[in-house]
């Protein structure tokens, strides 16, 4: 009789025992499921980032010098993807949830630095489109992209002031695009698409804002531009005009980019990305 009762106790010993073993295999079975698959969305992520990328680039094919999605930070570097090899350090910026799924954040004190490479200048006689993507809530005066040796008249770039946004493509002379401008608060919390297209053989500057024409002219220079100096994100010549907020899907272009160009880029945006305010 004991004998029958002590089989029966391990009976349902083995059985309890075998339930946690199996409890036991499906919280690790789990556990590598819930890795594997936050590593496939990560690799998900930045193949899109990549083909993204690499779609841009096929648009306009040899006239991009630089695109950085600054979705992506390797050792404080943020690389370029238009096969220029214009990598850009990274100075403090952080990643965060941007246009394109992450961008960079800059506190004000932050910035990156690409250097000054052959393809960044603009001798008289070159085109360039400056293209990238915003967002402030800080009222401000700060550069959002510039090329610019301190102490020097001549550079280019974006900047944003608190009542407007302004442009630069100006010879050390002064002649050329020397702070035009699009009126209006930008410090809204909102992403905001900007671009600007300057021909230096004859003066023409168009600047969009969200897809749309805001500005255009004929501002002639007489002059190189920028042989000199740094280009930077979030800052010009390192320490000046630091950047407030997030920017993100930055390009330049060797090359003035139509309007129907700017427009298809705008709204790849907004398709791809559910977080972006539309207009």
């Amino acid at each position: 009789m004991n004998s029958k009762k002590t089989k029966k106790q391990l009976k349902r010993g083995f059985t309890v025992l075998e339930l946690l073993i199996v409890i036991t295999i499906i919280g690790i079975l789990f556990s590598i499921f819930i890795f594997s698959y936050k590593d496939y969305k990560e690799r998900a992520r930045l193949a899109k980032t990549m083909e993204w990328a690499h779609s841009i680039k096929s648009y306009l094919g040899a006239y991009a010098a630089g695109i950085w999605t600054l979705g992506i930070i390797q050792v404080n570097v943020t690389p370029d993807y238009s096969g220029q090899e214009s990598d850009c350090t990274v100075y403090g910026a952080t990643l965060s949830k941007g246009v394109s799924e992450n961008g960079l954040i800059f506190d004000g004190a932050d910035y990156v630095n690409c250097g000054d490479k052959e393809i960044f200048k603009l001798p008289k006689g070159e085109k360039i489109t400056l293209e990238l993507w915003f967002n402030s809530s800080v009222s401000q005066s700060a550069a959002l992209i510039a090329k610019r040796k301190s102490g020097s008249t001549d550079l280019y770039g974006m900047f944003l002031y608190p009542t407007t946004i302004s442009f630069y493509f100006r010879g050390s002379d002064s002649s050329g695009v020397n702070n035009r401008t699009i009126s209006g608060n930008y410090h809204d919390g909102k992403w905001h698409h900007l671009v600007a297209s300057y021909n230096t053989s004859n003066g023409g500057l168009k600047a969009y804002l969200d897809g749309v024409e805001k500005l255009s002219g004929i501002f002639t220079v007489n002059t190189n531009i920028a042989l000199e100096g740094y280009l930077d994100f979030g800052a010009q010549y390192e320490t000046g005009s630091r950047f407030i907020g997030m920017l993100d899907e930055i390009r330049i272009y060797k090359e003035t980019l139509p309007q129907v160009m700017v427009k298809k880029h705008y709204v790849e945006g907004l398709k791809r990305h559910q977080n972006l305010t539309k207009k």
